[in-house]
């Protein structure tokens, strides 16, 4: 039997997509396997509460789930002391309170020790018994994907000397391109390594090693003949023929070994199972135009999607097997042509009422696109908003603008979407009041989803434009410090393995410019998170033309203000200060203009609208006045000329 292993720090809710795949394609072959989710014997270990802790920590200085195993996986110690790095550890972590939960340990240093040097080393021996209690060690393959490898190589390193004809794979994220180069060649017990997509060479390669065969001539994949380093045909995406092939990934396994451990009778665990599917590979915007950041797709950028017909299949196999999961789609962006086929399939035959679905998405889309989204049950998404300025995202090359940004957030809370999303910093180019404006306009639009991975300063990640030379402002590269901690300098070529760098930033900020926006940023996400109503600002028509805005933005910041209730917009109801309020008066021509900018216009197309839709002629200029007062009331904001109104439709729809 062929073992599949899945170590820490991997998901505890979501099964590895990698693994599932190779026991369905090796099934398929008529090849025996089992996946072991090894990961739930350590969260027993340690405590759940602290394993996903650790799971979720990265930090710039310190890789703390990297670092407990690297002791055990090299056999020896070196990098910086114990006492540096856990303090360094201490202060980073500190540094993400209420971005990561942390868990009720009274002495962090004391537990991250004992865990080092008592429970990993036992842990490691019950993985090795767990496998060997299931069959011969024939072939054992790992997939690696961001802070697996260490623990992967530790394991492997207990096998190989426990097990010395034992044939040993690695693969995944981690390995790819001269990462996995590296890899085998500095370390002896690995025995084939796959350095990119292997979709069309899995099953012969664990065939040859099952069968003591070299795994020659397969695209990627590198193999040890007798301590020399073999390489097949270099790495290259596999055809869309190839990836509408595949079959589903088999996460059987998952649920077997978390039966194992109790977790199938915990109903906080199972309501937060994410089950990964891959409808597309590549991204078809960075064909277009990469943005500076991204090194996700390594070299296999190339588009390529499945039909639509196979990913409904997959969807409805998925809530066979599994059912009540959310599924999680791997994608980089959704395919664009799924917007007229896919989404409206699962809006007319869902394989499930209520289906919950997560998709990455750009964030240019009309309202009407967004409402087919929650319409399917895409009611969890990922959009490529990554700043709320216009001049930074030019600068990244998302090809969107702030404007854009907001409305996509606003129809995202009309239409009960959650957007997961993150606000970055330091942008080579950037300019003080990139940020100012950006705190200035945060207290209007807490009603609508804030960023919640905050505010994080932009990385240097392998095969990103940064990374490759292909964007301006960043030199000087080097690992991240942290890699100095998990990989001996001595043995590794750290600048070959690395995944994350270090740069000098060029034509960047001062932390201080980055002071009001975060601060702002933090308050929002407390509107979120600690409240026990979300932040509203919602319109609401009334018979005789005009509008009364209902208005809980303000009862959220702590009486920040908002709007001044001055001018045509009259303030009323309760006020927790003289000039902020929690209800919105609006006479029926200043109701007309707000409705005209339900959707972005400027102020010549408003006018436009409020005389074909409300009968009163108003000239640009006239327009203009009204727009620009409901911007400084906090009803609406403005970019370039254009206006869009803040406040919900009243019939929005609430986020489950």
């Amino acid at each position: 039997m062929i073992h599949l292993v899945n170590m820490p720090y991997g998901s505890l809710t979501c099964p590895s997509p990698a693994l599932g795949l190779i026991k369905s394609s090796l099934t398929q072959a008529g090849l025996d396997s089992r996946v072991f989710n090894l990961i739930f014997d350590f969260a027993r270990l340690m405590g759940q509460d602290g394993y996903e802790m650790i799971s979720l920590f990265k930090g710039t200085k310190t890789q703390v789930g990297e670092w407990l195993f690297a002791e055990q996986a090299w056999g020896r110690s070196f990098g910086p002391s114990e006492e540096w790095f856990l303090d360094q550890f201490e202060r980073e972590l500190s540094q993400k309170e209420g971005l990561i939960k942390r868990p009720q340990i009274p002495d962090m240093k004391s537990w991250l020790m004992k865990l080092r040097h008592d429970v990993i080393p036992s842990y490691l021996w019950q993985c090795l018994t767990r496998l060997e209690t299931a069959g011969d060690l024939e072939v054992v393959g790992f997939s690696c994907s961001l802070f697996q490898t260490v623990s992967s190589l530790a394991l492997g390193r207990l096998i190989k000397q426990e097990h010395p004809e034992t044939k040993l794979v690695y693969g995944g994220a981690c390995f790819h391109d001269v990462m996995g180069e590296e890899l085998i060649k500095k370390v002896p017990w690995i025995d084939a390594v796959s350095t990119g997509e292997a979709d069309d060479v899995v099953v012969p390669l664990f065939h040859a090693l099952s069968s003591g065969r070299a795994p020659s001539e397969l695209q990627g994949i590198l193999y040890r003949d007798d301590q020399e380093i073999v390489s097949g045909p270099a790495s290259h995406p596999v055809s869309t023929e190839v990836f509408e092939s595949i079959p589903d990934p088999d996460y059987s396994d998952f649920f077997l070994d978390a039966g194992r451990v109790g977790l199938l009778d915990d109903y906080r665990w199972r309501k937060r199972i994410c089950l990964a599917f891959e409808s597309s590979r590549g991204c078809w915007w960075g064909e277009k135009q990469h943005c500076t950041f991204c090194g996700l797709n390594g070299k296999d950028i190339a588009f390529r999607a499945k039909s639509p017909e196979r990913v409904y299949r997959t969807l409805a196999n998925y809530e066979r097997l599994y059912p009540d999961s959310i599924c999680e789609a791997t994608d980089n962006n959704l395919p664009e042509n799924y917007l007229d086929t896919l989404i409206p399939k699962l809006k007319s035959d869902p394989p499930r009422p209520g289906m919950k679905i997560f998709y990455e998405v750009k964030s240019n889309m009309a309202r009407e696109q967004i409402r087919a989204m929650s319409d399917a049950g895409m009611v969890y998404i990922q959009p490529g908003i990554e700043s709320l300025s216009t001049h930074l995202l030019k600068l990244m090359h998302k090809g969107v603008s702030a404007i854009q940004n907001l409305y996509f957030l606003k129809c995202c809370r009309e239409f009960g979407i959650f957007a997961f999303w993150n606000n970055l910093l330091r942008i080579p180019g950037e300019r003080p009041q990139d940020y100012a404006k950006m705190a200035s306009m945060i207290p209007s639009i807490y009603h609508l989803n804030p960023p919640y991975g905050g505010c994080i300063k932009i990385e240097c990640q392998r095969f990103s434009p940064y990374f490759l030379g292909q964007a301006k402002g960043i030199k000087s590269l080097r690992p991240s410090p942290w890699y100095e901690a998990v990989f001996p300098p001595d043995l590794i070529d750290l600048e070959r393995v690395a995944y994350f760098f270090d740069a000098v930033w060029e034509e960047t900020l001062d932390d201080g410019a980055y002071r009001e926006v975060m601060t702002a940023t933090r308050s929002w996400l407390a509107s979120w998170m600690e409240r026990p109503q979300l932040p509203k600002l919602v319109m609401h028509r009334r018979e005789d033309g005009s509008l009364a805005v209902e208005d809980t933005r303000d009862s959220a910041n702590d009486g920040i203000l908002i709007g001044t209730g001055s001018g045509t917009g009259d303030c009323t109801g309760d006020c927790i200060s003289e000039r902020s309020c929690k209800e919105w008066k609006l006479d029926d021509i200043e109701a007309a203009i707000y409705s005209a900018i339900r959707d972005p216009a400027s102020a010549g197309k408003a006018a436009f609208k409020v005389s074909n839709v409300a009968g009163i002629t108003l000239e640009r200029e006239e327009a203009r006045h009204h727009l620009r007062h409901l911007v400084e009331m906090g009803l609406a904001v403005e970019e370039n000329g254009v206006f869009l109104g803040l406040a919900l439709d009243e019939n929005f729809k609430e986020i489950s």
